[in-house]
Order: C-alpha cells, then sequence, then structure tokens
C-alpha cells in the first residue's frame, strides 16, 4: 500500500506523517494495555490491532511476548520500530489494512486499544475466526463450560454436594438450581445479553446469578446474585416471583483465561456458600413462596 493511500485512510496517519520526531500518544502503555499485561501467560503470542506509533507493542515486548504490530500507516510503523530499538526489543511490524489481513493466527492475545470500531460488525467473527482460530460461539461455549465445570468443583469442595446437569435432563425432585447469564449494559444503560466475540462491543461482561427451588417453583428464581436489583431488567423472560436479591458484581472478560474464569466461579461459589449459612442460621429470610 503506498503511504499516500495509508495517509488517506488512516484517521492517523497525516499526524504521524507531521511529527517524525514526536510521539502523538507518548510511548509509555495504555492502561488497557498495563491492565491486559496482568493477566497474559509467558511469553504469549500477541497481536496489536491498529498499533499506532508502537506504545503497547513495545511494551508487551519487553515482558517477553512475541508481538506483531498491524497499522495502516508507514509513519506510525517508523515510530514503532525506532521505539523498539531504542528500548531494545524486538517485534514484527506489518502495514496492512482492516479486515482483509496478510497474516493468520491461532494469537493467544488479539489486542486493539481504539481500533476495532474500524472493522463493520459483519466481519469481526470471521476475522475473531482466523486471528485466534476459534469461532465466537466456540468461544462462547468455551467459556460458559470452564465456569460451570469450576463453580460444580467449588462448591464440592466447599461441601456442597454439587453436579451439573446436561441439557434436557430431567430435574431431581429437590435441592437448588443455579443458573446464570451473561450481560452487559448497552448505550442505553439498558441491561441486555452480552454478546461474547471479537470487536463485540464491550471488553468486559457480569455474570448474573440466579438459584431457584427445585421442589417449589423451580423455573422462577427465589435468589439472585447481581448488579440487576430489579429482576424485570434481566434479559431472557419475565421474573414473576420477588426474589431476594444480594448485591454482588462478577465481572469476566469477554477474552477471559481459564485462571479468571476459574476465579469468578470460586468468587460465586463463596458468595452462594455464604448465603445458605446465613439461610441455616436464620440470618436471612427469604420471601415467602406461594
Amino acid at each position: 500500500m503506498s503511504e499516500a493511500l495509508a495517509e488517506r485512510w488512516s484517521p492517523w496517519g497525516r499526524e504521524y506523517a507531521r511529527t517524525p520526531d514526536r510521539f502523538i500518544w507518548g510511548t509509555g502503555p495504555s492502561s488497557l494495555a498495563r491492565d491486559i499485561a496482568r493477566r497474559l501467560p509467558s511469553r504469549a503470542r500477541v497481536l496489536d490491532l491498529g498499533c499506532g506509533e508502537g506504545r503497547d507493542s513495545v511494551f508487551l515486548a519487553e515482558r517477553g511476548h512475541a508481538v506483531v504490530g498491524l497499522e495502516l500507516s508507514v509513519d506510525g510503523l517508523r515510530k514503532a520500530a525506532r521505539l523498539a530499538a531504542d528500548r531494545g526489543v524486538l517485534a514484527s511490524w506489518v502495514c496492512a489494512a482492516l479486515p482483509s489481513l496478510p497474516l493468520r493466527g491461532p494469537f493467544d492475545l488479539v489486542f486493539s486499544c481504539g481500533s476495532i470500531h474500524y472493522v463493520a460488525s459483519a466481519d469481526r467473527p470471521r476475522l475473531f475466526q482466523e486471528l485466534t482460530g476459534e469461532d465466537p460461539a466456540a468461544h462462547a461455549r468455551r467459556i460458559v463450560d470452564e465456569l460451570a465445570t469450576a463453580l460444580v468443583k467449588d462448591l464440592n469442595n466447599a461441601g456442597v454436594p454439587a453436579e451439573r446437569l446436561p441439557p434436557g435432563a430431567p430435574l431431581p425432585p429437590e435441592g437448588w438450581l443455579i443458573r446464570g447469564v451473561f450481560t452487559e449494559a448497552d448505550s442505553g444503560n439498558v441491561v441486555r445479553r452480552a454478546i461474547i466475540g471479537f470487536g463485540s462491543g464491550k471488553t468486559e461482561m457480569e455474570v448474573q446469578v440466579g438459584v431457584s427451588d427445585l421442589a417449589n417453583r423451580p423455573d422462577e428464581s427465589f435468589l439472585l446474585f447481581g448488579t440487576v436489583t430489579d429482576p424485570s431488567r434481566l434479559p431472557g423472560g419475565v421474573v414473576t416471583r420477588n426474589p431476594y436479591v444480594v448485591a454482588a458484581k462478577f465481572v469476566l472478560e469477554k477474552g477471559a483465561p481459564q485462571r479468571d474464569v476459574q476465579h469468578t466461579a470460586q468468587t460465586i461459589a463463596t458468595e452462594l456458600v455464604k448465603f445458605r449459612d446465613q439461610v441455616r442460621r436464620g440470618q436471612v429470610t427469604l420471601p415467602a413462596t406461594r
């Protein structure tokens, strides 16, 4: 791609060309890169989409990761390469336009700080699959499976007999049924079911947990854990029962590694056991059933 064309189509290409001796965004990492770095496994393969002047790519490379920085602006890449040389680290630099990329995954992390919105929503699932080796639907199933497996394990370890029921399996005659939904708030602060996948809006989602009594109206939760205090705002149906609501915030990155999913499951299990013990001691009175 010619430099003139890159300047035309890159929102910041012209600015990078005008400031060859100055880093517009500085040379320190973004807050997003600092947060992500704490979650990455060692020697991860990272793709920085729209790397600009390379500050985040270089920061991640300094931590031992194999980084590919992709940017449309040649002048931005020149700055990135210079910054990497000054810091004494190696990174690969690719000049290309989203979403047609001359490289394939899988990458352990596909990172984008302020660039993914330039890719049309319809193109993001295909891009996600090419770069991670996993389609969005499979990615969502994996997170659900990891969370459910870890939650069952943590409850059993806490002395609470638990098992995961496969879809369509008959329900036991008694016990508590635990269900969850991933949610996020849209631009109007309306709670919706979270869309899990690359470039699908916010990077974080919350887990809202509902508990129902298998012996008494198992389709309706008598207990809710989460940040949604009004059950009618939850996606997925109308809640007719008046549940007991426990304020709790279970936050999970959409691309969370397994250890973060396990941590969230452990937090949920701890809250469930704590509530069960409060009921047993008479410290909490559940809403009356009808």
